[in-house]
């Protein structure tokens, strides 16, 4: 039998994942407002099959609501939103965001924010750190981490959330060089040919 409610993570004004269910209403709107309040990771979800998208978590019941539901567009206008998830009806809708994950080549494996720190920032011999297209890239000594992102916007993003992390944490053992030039790019297609990686990998600017 069906909850009388239901919170879900929409993609595009599509259902994608439901957080939350309960008969009792007051039981959903508090988890509503409390995942609404969580603070968003540092690095979140702006693209899905190279496309910029928007995620929203709506209140859906079996009731039809009594009032128009409403929300924001970019220009702070207030659109009607008239969403239907199978026999649930829209009640409420709030901006909300996903955790993006980068490809780690070391582990094989798609890590969070969070991850990236704990595994390869956490002793104190000095690092630096470039980005190279759509890559990161650490040197540590001799040694080179690399990972992917899906494209340069989320390289750029994702460098940016890391120099306020390591600002915050007052951390002076990394160095953080973003690819602005094509001398030094070109140094580092080099340096990293030599260490193993494949050129052509390198050149990518896209990871889907």
């Amino acid at each position: 039998m069906n909850k009388k409610y239901k919170i879900i993570l929409l993609q595009d004004s599509v259902s994608k994942k439901t957080l939350f269910k309960s008969n009792i209403k007051r039981n959903t709107l508090n988890k509503f407002r409390k995942l609404g309040n969580q603070k968003p990771p540092s690095f979140t979800r702006k693209y899905v099959k190279r496309k910029i998208c928007q995620f929203e978590l709506g209140l859906f019941s079996l009731s039809p609501s009594v009032e128009t539901v409403y929300s924001k567009d970019e220009l702070g206008r207030n659109v009607k939103r008239e969403l239907r998830s199978g026999d649930y009806y829209l009640h409420s809708i709030i901006d909300y965001w996903v955790e993006e994950q980068i490809y780690d080549h070391q582990s094989k494996k798609r890590i969070g924010f969070i991850n990236f720190i704990e595994n390869n920032l956490t002793n104190k011999t000095f690092k630096q750190i470039f980005t190279l297209n759509n890559k990161v890239v650490i040197q540590d000594e001799e040694v080179f981490f690399i990972f992917s992102l899906k494209n340069i916007d989320d390289t750029n993003r994702f460098i940016f959330s890391l120099k306020n992390y390591l600002i915050s944490m007052n951390r002076m053992d990394c160095l953080v060089v973003q690819d602005y030039d094509t001398v030094q790019r070109k140094q580092l297609y080099i340096m990293l040919e030599k260490n193993g990686f494949n050129r052509q990998f390198l050149y990518k600017h896209y990871t889907y």
